[in-house]
């Protein structure tokens, strides 16, 4: 019996070791879902589309050459010949062909120029569009991985439910017919029971829509995803100031650059619009040869040239200029606004996620002794309920409340890390780094933690025995309860275990764990920095003294976007993330 037993506990521990070391983690899934993502893969697209505006604005200053050639047969009929030699009277058959070559070159023309800053502009726009898409799928991907994993806690959390309420129906049925309790009681665990078979099925359905909703994504189905580690590390942003990373995204926030390279479109538009107005002077010259067989009148053979300056001054088109002139302003106030609420919204997500963040580390500390605290009351609720001082309906309540703090628990801190991931892409800093350093959080040994260390508070597995009524006088011997007492096996043999007074029907808890008495073999801390101390310049997530330029109202900064923009055509590349210029880490 021994032996089948090891076995098969054997067996299941390979069989949960072979899936663990095939399920995919959060890096894996990201890599996938930069080459299969379908709205990733089209801004890809249209990014290599918009960046050809450059090299097409700027063709049209250079020097326009062309060549043109004809060869013919002519058929000619003279009636009447030379008055001089009277020749050329009569009916010909000939050959005619010509060569020419003519070149242009513009020396001024205002909307031409204009049009060249205009594409600088939107390449770009192009580019922080590009990255902002990047860290949107960051997000999109830790979202959608997250959710999967959320829905098979809570499926965790509603089966142990369901097994918990079969214990309990099983208990009022075994009362019920021993004559200790009422009909009702089994009528109310059943209930919860049936309710608890009905949550399960809505949580595995909800299991399949977000791995769907993954699936959509990265094109993959995900049977096994690694799990989030049993104790997650809390960190706060650093510098623990709002004011910081507001000021970091009005610099850096892809979006925001986007807006304000995207006025700078709509302005040049203006202006190239206004060029109507203006004269174009070009510089134009012509070469040609032509030879023409007889035609009575002898073979010809010619060859002349050209050589000026073509000045063309607009006069009246039928207000077909001041219309366009109207029409491209509107479209430039349209843009400004734009950027305002760009401008206002990114302020507006930097400050709700820094609060978010913030929030949440103070969430997930008191659901953790919430959970604490609940298991403690459902433990008292259920010794109640066996000596009559509870009834069923409170055991099924303290039940379906520990159920929900560890819900709630769960879903605090997988908003949290989404919240940390959002504060980043808005002050712009988002980049692969921190996809794998929240990768790092993931439980990828498959080692479960035992579930005393996981809350704050540490709750003893030690049953105790519970004494009801009058103090039986001392006899010389040790009353006992009737209920085994059971110990922990890491436990002290000679431990005494602890009793319940009778009037609260409580256990007598240790208090709270603080950092003060927190035992660090065996708890992770909960402030650690997002880096070490001891990294390198290119992991160091803390804020640089560079600054990353300013297109608006900077000469020297739209010199350095242009000429990064215009290494990523030259390259064929997609513009890389401008980090580690100016980032902000999130750190303990």
């Amino acid at each position: 019996m021994k032996k089948t037993l090891i076995t098969t506990l054997l067996a299941f521990g390979t069989l949960c070791t072979s899936q663990l070391s095939q399920a995919e983690d959060l890096v894996q899934v990201y890599q996938q879902a930069l080459t299969s993502d379908p709205l990733y893969q089209a801004q890809k697209a249209q990014y290599r589309a918009d960046i050809e505006a450059l090299p097409q604005s700027i063709a049209v200053l250079l020097p326009d050459i062309a060549g043109d050639g004809d060869y013919s047969g002519n058929y000619q009929k003279n009636h009447e010949g030379s008055a001089l030699t009277g020749g050329g009277k009569g009916t010909f058959r000939f050959n005619s062909r010509g060569l020419g070559l003519d070149a242009s070159q513009s020396i001024f023309d205002f909307g031409k120029w204009s049009a060249v800053a205009q594409a600088h502009a939107t390449v770009k726009n192009a580019a922080a569009i590009l990255e902002a898409d990047k860290q949107d799928l960051m997000i999109r991907v830790s979202t959608a991985y997250f959710n999967v994993l959320e829905a098979q806690d809570n499926l965790k959390f509603a089966e142990a439910e369901k097994r918990a309420f079969k214990r309990q129906l099983d208990q009022a049925e075994q009362k019920y017919k021993v004559g200790l309790s009422a009909i009702t009681d089994v009528y109310n665990a059943r209930a919860n029971y049936d309710g608890s078979i009905a949550q399960v099925i809505a949580d595995q359905n909800d299991i399949n829509n977000s791995k769907e909703s993954l699936r959509r994504i990265t094109g993959i189905y995900y049977k096994h995803l690694t799990p989030l580690a049993n104790r997650l590390r809390l960190i706060t942003p650093k510098p623990n100031n709002v004011e910081a990373w507001v000021a970091t995204a009005k610099k850096q926030n892809f979006s925001l650059l986007a807006s304000e390279f995207a006025e700078e479109e709509a302005k040049q538009e203006v202006h190239i619009a206004q060029s109507g107005h203006l004269p174009t002077v070009d510089a134009v010259a012509d070469a040609g040869r032509d030879v023409q067989g007889n035609n009575g009148f002898g073979r010809q053979d010619t060859t002349s040239g050209t050589v000026g300056l073509q000045l063309n001054i607009p006069i009246f088109e039928g207000g077909l200029v001041m219309s366009q002139v109207r029409q491209a302003t509107a479209e430039y106030e349209k843009s400004q606004d734009d950027y305002v609420d760009s401008y206002r919204s990114v302020i507006n997500d930097t400050r709700q996620s820094f609060n978010d963040v913030d929030s949440g580390i103070s969430k997930i500390r008191a659901d953790r002794q919430t959970i604490v605290s609940s298991r403690s009351s459902l433990n008292s609720t259920e010794e109640g309920f066996k000596v009559g001082t509870r009834t069923i309906i409170d055991v099924l309540d303290q039940q379906q409340q520990l159920t929900q703090s560890q819900q709630i628990h769960s879903q605090d801190q997988y908003s949290y890390i989404i919240d940390i991931l959002k504060l980043k892409e808005a002050a712009g800093t988002l980049n692969y780094k921190d996809i794998a350093e929240v990768n790092t959080w993931l439980n990828h040994t498959g080692k479960s933690m035992p579930r005393h260390k996981r809350g704050r508070a540490r709750v003893k597995k030690t049953s105790y025995p519970v004494k009801v009524g009058a103090p039986r006088k001392a006899s010389g011997k040790t009353t006992q309860s009737k209920r085994p007492t059971t110990t922990n096996h890491k436990q002290s043999a000679q431990q005494k275990p602890a009793t319940v007074a009778h009037k609260s029907q409580q256990a007598v808890l240790p208090p709270p764990a603080t950092s003060a008495n927190v035992n660090t073999s065996n708890n992770v801390q909960l402030e650690k920095p997002f880096s070490d101390a001891t990294s390198n310049t290119d992991n160091d997530m803390t804020t640089s003294s560079a600054t990353r330029p300013v297109a608006t109202g900077s000469t020297g900064a739209q010199t350095a976007m242009a000429s990064y923009a215009g290494t990523q055509v030259a390259q064929n590349k997609s513009p890389q993330p401008l980090h580690g210029q100016v980032d902000i880490a999130l750190a303990g």
